[in-house]
């Protein structure tokens, strides 16, 4: 009955054994034929010493263990000619066909059993074409081959393999190997290393076989695997090499030329080489840090995405995402770098993005069934590694999970961390103007006012449009006026026009009308009529400003402090917009500005440009440095000073000048008065206003 059930080879129900031990005459002890009876009666002797396992998800098919499977395979093949076992297996295909006219119920299972047999004894591929034409067999062979040959893979055999089934075998092989982690194909693998080296071996065997010694980490066969090839697809695991060697800008240079003849001989754009060997191409870019080479490798990774806005939860989204995140274009989104549902290597990328990102940045999960998953999914993963050999992706995955835990990060890995952060975080920094003023308004009967409110963190919370008319006695008190009034004026002054762009109708409803916030507080820059809420009578100055770098020492370390901060995103719960709408667009971009209320009369809008954000997701908002780093110190400030304003007491000034023993003051209008600003060396600016009958 075990030499039955090999033959069939892959999980079966008990009357397909049956069938096969009546087509090969087989007996039982007695002499006596097989029944049910005693097939059930073997079956459960079998089970209960462990020689015969059940399919899980389907009850009543089983197969033998892999202990013996192979082992009684072997057997069956010596035992019988391959004629005698390939006409038993027709006769079993027959009998299937006979229960269920027209489709057979159990093709695939026969399927595979012919193909296995056929292979193994030396059919060609033609050949097996014929017979599933006689046969009409629903599968294609070619889609049965996995599971016929590469489980199970037999070496003994190998050599009476038809030369074509061969290069099919190990391929498929390979491709579970490399992509999907299967240590069942490992002896396919094993096999392959100890057969001489072809000098005309097959692409198809070529590269494969050098994934798979690129994903065990060793380099020198790989090196000698390509030897002489200078086709794109050698050039491309050539530079994965050199990224495992943490020689980022060479595996740079040597990808890009690579992708761009893959382009060119294939006319695609993506998916050019699998993403187990694609994803080291932006790896590498991270690792150098700056925001050009994060721009280059989002764009990337769009690309292979597919999508211009991929999602946050699918693998090449997620790197993308990441950036963002690091660029301070993006908020975190909480359920990012976590989901578990997908590939292995998405598991190693998720892994590897978090730690890159940092603890600060993305909390650690909380939630208990989400962690354990997360924590089974990850053993699961480190156990199909080293099952396979695959000793540098495991590296990879530990040395995550260590640095996104605060350690040390291993020699050649792509993310700083531990003690030594602060050294690729001043890298990266030093890798990183004003708006036009309006006018000022001249005399008219009515004007418009626009009413700021802001949260106790500089947020806008609103801008309302109000209208004022002028009487004999001056102004008037400000009345309300709607936005749909007022997007569809047509006698407006220019610097009120260029509010009313920032009002927009909501999708679907065309009288329904909000203001794009972020937009509208850059207009009011240098606006005449602004006032805040809660002072509507005291007119305000709206000025451009620049984030200020606070350097303090503290005796022991320099700290470095970004004011005001880059605000924390709101909470994901609340005001939710799908992605692409004018809704979404504004509270992204609100994030990058905070409104600075210097005094009653004066606001100051700071909008954090791209370099800005980048370099406070860099700093995590506060930065300690130690003392004897001084003067990488002092040239990460000199990078920043554009950027920036540096408000220091302990670092060198970056630009040296003479002094000037004259003091310097600017006049300029504020509401009914005037402001008398006088800036001083080195930061500080002290201001008084007084009326205008005094001026």
């Amino acid at each position: 009955m075990m030499q039955a059930s090999a033959l069939i080879w892959t999980w079966h129900p008990a009357n397909l054994t049956l069938d096969a031990l009546g087509a090969l005459n087989m007996k039982q002890a007695n002499g006596k034929a097989f029944t049910h009876a005693a097939l059930v009666d073997a079956r459960g002797e079998l089970f209960a010493s462990g020689l015969l396992v059940d399919q899980m998800v389907r009850p009543g098919y089983a197969r033998l263990a892999d202990s013996v499977r192979l082992k009684q395979y072997r057997e069956v093949l010596n035992r019988f000619t391959p004629e005698v076992l390939r006409q038993s297996l027709i006769r079993v295909v027959e009998l299937d066909t006979k229960r269920s006219p027209g489709w057979p119920r159990l093709a695939r299972e026969t399927g595979i059993a012919l193909l296995r047999l056929g292979v193994y004894t030396g059919s060609t591929p033609q050949e097996m074409e014929t017979l599933w034409r006689q046969l009409r067999v629903i599968y294609a062979w070619n889609e049965l081959i996995a599971p016929a040959c590469v489980n199970g893979f037999d070496a003994d055999r190998m050599s009476g393999v038809d030369a074509r089934f061969r290069e099919i075998i190990l391929h498929q092989a390979f491709n579970a190997f490399s992509h999907q982690w299967d240590a069942g194909a490992l002896p396919a693998f094993q096999w392959m290393m100890t057969q001489p080296r072809e000098s005309q071996m097959s692409p198809a065997l070529r590269y494969p076989l050098a994934e798979a010694l690129l994903h065990r980490g060793e380099l020198g066969h790989l090196r000698d695997v390509l030897r002489d090839d200078e086709n794109p697809e050698a050039e491309a695991l050539r530079a994965c090499a050199l990224v495992q060697e943490g020689q980022w800008a060479a595996a740079q240079k040597m990808f890009e030329p690579a992708l761009k003849a893959l382009r060119q001989e294939t006319g695609a754009r993506k998916q050019l080489l699998p993403e187990t060997i694609l994803w080291m191409y932006p790896l590498c870019l991270l690792a150098q840090q700056t925001p050009n080479h994060l721009l280059l490798a989002r764009k990337f990774c769009i690309t292979e995405s597919g999508s211009r806005n991929p999602s946050a939860l699918d693998p090449w989204g997620a790197w993308v995402h990441a950036i963002d995140v690091r660029l301070g274009d993006a908020a975190l989104n909480s359920h990012a770098l976590f989901h578990t549902g997908y590939s292995p290597l998405a598991l190693l990328w998720f892994a590897l993005l978090r730690a890159w990102l940092g603890p600060k940045v993305v909390p650690a999960v909380t939630d208990k069934r989400q962690k354990d998953l997360r924590q089974k999914a990850t053993i699961t993963a480190h156990e199909q590694l080293r099952a396979c050999g695959f000793t540098w992706l495991d590296t990879q995955l530990t040395a995550a999970d260590e640095v996104y835990a605060g350690g040390e990060a291993p020699e050649n890995c792509f993310i700083g961390g531990g003690a030594q952060s602060w050294q690729t975080v001043l890298a990266s920094l030093r890798a990183l103007g004003a708006p036009a003023v309006a006018p000022n308004a001249p005399d008219k009967a009515t004007r418009l006012v626009w009413a700021v409110t802001l949260n106790d963190d500089g947020a806008i919370q609103e801008i309302r449009p109000l209208e004022q008319k002028q009487g004999a006695r001056g102004w008037g008190t400000p009345k309300p006026i709607t936005l749909a009034k007022l997007a569809n004026s047509q006698r407006l002054e220019s610097w009120d026009a260029q509010l009313v762009l920032a009002i927009h109708a909501r999708q679907g409803r065309s009288r329904d009308y909000f203001m794009d916030r972020a937009a509208a507080i850059l207009a009011l820059v240098g606006h005449p009529s602004v006032v805040m809420s809660d002072a509507m009578d005291i007119p305000v100055d709206v000025v451009a400003g620049t984030p200020d770098i606070e350097v303090t020492h503290d005796g022991k370390r320099y700290v470095l402090e970004v004011r005001p901060n880059l605000r924390a995103p709101p909470d994901a719960r609340h005001g939710y917009f799908p992605d692409g709408s004018l809704e979404k667009r504004e509270q992204e971009a609100l994030r990058a500005i905070t409104v600075v209320r210097d005094s009653p009369q004066r606001i100051r809008v700071v909008q954090f440009t791209p370099a800005q954000r980048h370099a406070i997701q860099l700093m995590s908002g506060r930065l300690s440095i130690p003392d004897e780093a001084q003067p990488e110190l002092q040239q990460t400030l000199e990078s920043l000073a554009g950027h920036f304003q540096i408000q220091s007491d302990h670092a060198t000034a970056t630009h040296e000048m003479d002094a000037d023993p004259h003091l310097r003051a600017e006049l300029s209008p504020a509401g009914d008065g005037l402001m008398l600003r006088r800036p001083g060396l080195p930061f500080r600016l002290w201001r008084f206003t007084c009326c205008r009958a005094a001026a």
